[in-house]
């Protein structure tokens, strides 16, 4: 015959079905399951009391400030700063630069230099020429015409 242990022989009539003949103890899977519940209930209250406990240590240790919420307009940032509006600024650009090229207005007011509108410029040049000179014509106030006028003789002819 066989053991308990299952060693020996025994011949397939004597063996049992094929499944469990003793089953896993209910007491001690509710034992379990209770342990764990108490246990997860356990840790959130523990886990609640410590959010309780430095929620009040930090409203006695920090004075309630809101940093982002500022009175007054926001402060600019550091140059260069970011175009926000490209389109508009271009635009607001070639503007302004179209009134400057078809108006007239003031340079230099102790100079007497005025701007005339572009168009009226290109009639004038088309009408008197662009000033040249030949090539025996000085400006006055060279080196070259002073250096003469030192040593009491004319300047000599550019060469080419």
């Amino acid at each position: 015959m066989t053991d308990r242990n299952g060693h020996g022989s025994l011949s397939p009539a004597d063996r049992q079905p094929g499944y469990e003949l003793s089953d896993i103890s209910t007491r001690v899977v509710v034992l379990f399951a209770t342990a764990l519940v108490v246990a997860g209930i356990v840790i959130h209250v523990l886990v609640w009391l410590l959010y309780v406990y430095f929620g009040h240590v930090a409203s006695v240790t920090y004075s309630r400030q809101y940093p982002l919420s500022s009175v007054g307009p926001a402060p600019l940032p550091a140059a260069p700063m970011l175009q926000v509006r490209p389109r508009e600024e271009l635009k607001q650009l070639r503007a302004d630069e179209d009134a400057i090229l078809t108006s007239y207005g003031w340079v230099d007011l102790n100079a007497g230099i005025v701007r005339i509108p572009i168009d009226r410029a290109i009639q004038l040049v088309l009408e008197r020429g662009l000033p040249t000179r030949t090539p025996g014509d000085r400006a006055a106030g060279t080196p070259d015409d002073e250096k003469a006028a030192q040593r009491g003789t004319a300047a000599a002819p550019d060469r080419k």
